[in-house]
């Protein structure tokens, strides 16, 4: 006759366990959120709808192309955000970055020093897997990654594909420049050698 009350008697101390695990389980919700985007604005969205989430967001310019220059084949957009906030790094300016009208990244540069920063990256996410000379550092945990210039503390959330893809245009474009700036060699007519003709020195 004892037993449905010790059942009883065993939820009851369940609950408040539940209760203390609730909150964690947000925190670590909200964390994973600042790593596929920033915050409701998940990588993918479009500028507009990033707008309509954050209204305070500010464009910032563009270089504009040089006389005879052609515009960029593609579009790229940067937008900011003052006094926001990455885990425990705080009044963090934020740049999301927009590339073919999609976030691609998010760029922080917050206060509190350099080495405050890049320990709490590498307490959150470990070593880093790659390190460059310049003291660049890279995470590549999942789908996004992430980069730190160890020296400024500044560091970058990227969606992985879309950063990828972007890179691979770039790289297209820069070669498709190069190839159209090498000069191209002369066809000989009809087969006929045009090596220029060499002069032999007089013997001395």
């Amino acid at each position: 006759m004892q037993q449905p009350h010790r059942r009883r008697t065993g939820l009851f101390v369940l609950l408040p366990a539940l209760a203390l695990l609730a909150p964690a389980a947000a925190r670590a919700a909200d964390k994973d959120a600042e790593l596929h985007g920033f915050g409701k604005a998940k990588f993918g969205i479009s500028e507009e709808q990033a707008k309509a989430l954050y209204p305070k967001l500010e464009e910032l310019p563009l270089p504009t192309p040089k006389a005879g220059e052609a515009p960029m084949p593609f579009s790229l957009s940067n937008y900011t955000l003052d006094n926001q906030s990455f885990g425990p790094l705080k009044n963090c300016k934020v740049k999301l970055q927009f590339f073919q009208h999609e976030l691609m990244s998010v760029h922080y540069a917050c206060a509190g020093g350099s080495k405050k920063i890049i320990g709490y990256l590498k307490k959150r996410f470990g070593e880093p897997e790659f390190t460059s000379q310049r003291r660049a550092l890279t995470w590549v945990p999942s789908s996004y990654t992430v980069t730190a210039m160890e020296v400024a503390g500044t560091f970058n959330i990227l969606d992985t594909q879309r950063s990828r893809h972007m890179s691979e245009v770039i790289w297209r474009l820069a070669m498709q420049k190069l190839n159209a700036a090498t000069p191209k060699p002369m066809a000989a007519p009809s087969g006929e050698d045009i090596t220029p003709a060499v002069t032999p020195e007089a013997p001395k």
